[in-house]
């Protein structure tokens, strides 16, 4: 036991991941690239590489197997307690884990406050903020990853930054009067084509215009059948976001197939039991816009 504790202590030391800073952007950037299954057996294989296990852990994050991401964090964690990349990881899960107070107050003690240009972070908070209702607060946290210098943002966190900007203008302009809505619909186009033109086939570009065809007005270009098309493309590029169903099922509902509606809700519910945008169109509160507010 004392050899075994002596070596891993060498290798975490003399480890390239522990002596040089973790390249953060080129493992979020290859996240894209590696399945849940590669990921995993490259972490098993070397299970003391800081590296391998964020990796783990990104690519668990779009699988939406929170558990096993926040082990992976963790075991960054006990390795390099003060792990920045580690420690935002750890807050997205606490956020996908509906914890918001809990997720921001480690982003902002524990992440920002040693790395402000750490992108991935501002994302989290804009999620946060998008979920308080702050929707203006979200569309600045995304601003701010919008105006980094290119070399300190990986290409999915810029074009998640473009579609919940464009996602937080959609509800300002839902919210406010006739000037601030073609404002804010104005805007929601250029940013929604920044993200489209940065990588066209995310399922965050997909959804982002399925949801505008969805729930813009009649007059402004709204098209159930389209936004249906797209909303399933969202799907085939990434099964795992809960919010692609539910927004599917909001089309399904107003093309008159309520089957597909209630199964869509329950296979949001499926991955996300908590899901705050199921969860209120389901309820009917409908705070953030169901189909019948949009004619």
């Amino acid at each position: 036991m004392k050899r075994l504790f002596i070596f891993a202590f060498l290798y975490i030391v003399l480890s390239p991941d522990f002596c040089l800073a973790l390249d953060w952007k080129k493992l979020h950037n290859h996240s894209r690239q590696i399945s849940l299954e590669e990921a995993a057996r490259q972490q098993k294989k070397d299970p003391l590489s800081i590296e391998k296990n964020y990796l783990l852990g990104l690519v668990s994050l779009d699988a939406y197997q929170n558990k096993r991401a926040m082990e992976a964090f963790s075991d960054i964690l006990k390795m390099d307690k003060g792990n920045v990349a580690a420690k935002w990881g750890k807050a997205e899960v606490l956020r996908r884990q509906h914890k918001l107070k809990e997720s921001e107050e480690l982003i902002k003690e524990e992440v920002l406050s040693r790395d402000k240009n750490f992108a991935p972070a501002y994302i989290s908070l804009g999620y946060i903020k998008y979920l308080q209702m702050d929707f203006a607060q979200s569309a600045k946290f995304c601003a701010k990853v919008i105006n980094l210098k290119e070399d300190n943002v990986d290409l999915t966190t810029m074009v998640r930054a473009h579609s919940i900007y464009a996602a937080s203008k959609g509800m300002l302009a839902h919210y406010g009067n006739a000037w601030t809505k073609l404002t804010h619909f104005n805007a929601i186009r250029r940013h929604l084509k920044m993200a489209e033109k940065l990588d066209p086939e995310a399922a965050e570009v997909y959804l982002g215009w399925g949801s505008y065809y969805m729930l813009m007005p009649s007059l402004l270009g709204q098209n159930f059948e389209k936004a249906r098309k797209l909303i399933l493309k969202a799907i085939e590029q990434n099964p795992h976001l809960p919010e692609t169903y539910v927004r599917l099922a909001q089309v399904c509902r107003k093309m008159g197939n309520f089957v597909d509606y209630e199964r869509n809700i329950q296979k949001a519910l499926d991955l996300d039991p908590g899901n705050e945008l199921a969860l209120d169109i389901q309820s009917g509160r409908c705070r953030f816009i169901c189909l019948k507010d949009v004619e």
